[in-house]
């Protein structure tokens, strides 16, 4: 009988150790899961600030090709050419 009891204690404070460390495991997976979505969030506001560096860097490479062409008649067939190409971007997105 006393063989048992020490069984069944030992096997108590087993599943009080498994429990303890399920919880404890529990918590660290909430946290990693929090942690994730904070740099999917960084991640995301990251691109869309090199989306828009790039952006901002073919515009002054525009502007610097504009500057650089001392001809207005060739500004003007850049501009036109921008003009088109906006023109088709602007016809492809009302598809």
């Amino acid at each position: 009988m006393s063989e048992i009891s020490i069984l069944i204690h030992g096997l108590d404070d087993k599943i009080k150790k498994l429990i303890t460390l399920h919880n404890n495991l529990k918590e660290d997976n909430a946290q990693l899961i929090s942690e994730i979505n904070e740099l999917k969030q960084i991640n995301n506001d990251q691109t869309s600030i090199i989306k828009n560096i790039k952006g901002n860097n073919n515009i002054i490479k525009i502007a610097d090709s504009i500057n650089s062409t001392a001809d207005t008649k060739e500004i003007r067939l850049r501009i036109n050419e921008f003009v088109r190409e906006i023109d088709k971007c602007i016809a492809l997105l009302n598809k």
